[in-house]
């Protein structure tokens, strides 16, 4: 009777079995979409730029920027492409931004085209 007593307090093994099989489902979907949300972090993810305007190429639609690594204090050199969808913010276009001009500018970088796009270009003292 004792046996029957402490038989009947134990889950049975498909209960037992069935819970894991429910554990390792829930495992795989955490799993999935965390593999799935990494590339769109990485791919939402933009930078900001703040230099100089050192060339302005409006055929092509770019914009050189000189800054300073905060951390190695040399001077970089940043080609940025301007497209239609890049908001300006002291000027109306590329077409009012001028050689030394400060710029502070978020551009997201492109694989397919390996190019920085400019989110937005904002310029201080557009041109004085």
């Amino acid at each position: 009777m004792n046996r029957e007593i402490f038989k009947s307090c134990e889950p049975s093994r498909s209960t037992a079995t069935q819970r894991k099989k429910e554990t390792m489902k829930a495992s795989k979907v955490i799993a999935l979409l965390l593999v799935l949300m990494l590339p769109l972090g990485v791919m939402l993810r933009a930078e900001w730029f703040d230099g100089e305007v050192q060339k302005i190429d409006s055929k092509a639609k770019t914009i050189t920027i000189s800054e300073i690594d905060p951390i190695t204090d040399i001077e970089e050199k940043k080609e940025i492409l301007v497209d239609q969808a890049t908001i300006f913010s002291g000027v109306t276009s590329l077409k009012d931004i001028h050689e030394n001009d400060d710029v502070t500018i978020e551009a997201q970088y492109d694989e397919p085209t390996d190019a920085w796009k400019a989110l937005s270009v904002e310029v201080a003292e557009a041109g004085a």
